[in-house]
């Protein structure tokens, strides 16, 4: 409710950010805001290190306003630059594996007996506990409040352990003569006939996994 009330505000004041909106009715606190906002800034900075080529804009002298919650935001600039080198390292060994942040991530139909020993941390269970069979990568980044880079990589971690696997689907806005000349190209796996089939599989790795949590 306080989210439509800051929406509705911001549309009779657009200049006015919509973060500054909710601190201001007290719907956040503003070390809230400055941790989220520098969490997207770094991670737009670091999907720039993933980029082969492109345009930029450098403009001098613009800075933003004293009470704009970006400039009260501190951006370490030599940890940026290697956090960000070291991500893009990371980065190419993870789309070896998962092409994209689109692919949809799913139990595998048949676990290895031996499933080896795994400590997940808190992070990783909150990705674990989202993978359903129909959400995607990039899907269970916005449900769970993280980066892409980071399902990526713990889906790239579960995938070596040999609990999950990621298929590819043609993309809903292409068009319907594109997807359907695409399909005949993805071999995926047969899916469960039963959405409930890829809950029961994921409570069975659970429970193979329970207590095992670091």
């Amino acid at each position: 409710e306080q989210v439509l009330q800051a929406l509705q505000q911001q549309q009779m004041t657009p200049d006015q950010p919509l973060g500054q909106i909710l601190v201001a009715q007290g719907a956040i606190e503003q070390a809230e805001l400055q941790r989220v906002v520098q969490q997207q800034i770094e991670d737009k900075l670091y999907d720039l290190f993933g980029w082969r080529e492109g345009e930029f804009r450098f403009v001098n002298n613009q800075r933003p306003a004293p009470d704009d919650v970006q400039s009260l935001v501190p951006l370490p600039i030599e940890g940026l630059i290697m956090e960000g080198v070291r991500r893009a390292d990371e980065l190419a060994r993870i789309r070896q594996v998962i092409p994209h942040d689109h692919m949809l991530v799913r139990f595998v139909e048949r676990p290895l007996d031996q499933t080896p020993t795994i400590n997940l941390t808190a992070t990783e269970w909150r990705i674990f506990a989202r993978i359903n069979g129909r959400l995607s990568i990039s899907e269970i980044a916005d449900k769970t409040g993280l980066s892409t880079f980071q399902v990526s990589q713990a889906v790239y971690n579960f995938i070596t352990a040999g609990l999950v696997e990621v298929i590819d689907v043609p993309r809903l806005a292409e068009p319907a003569s594109r997807a359907r000349a695409t399909l005949p190209a993805v071999q995926p796996l047969s899916a469960p006939s039963d959405a409930r089939d890829e809950e029961h599989q994921g409570r069975g790795l659970v429970e193979r996994l329970f207590g095992r949590r670091r």
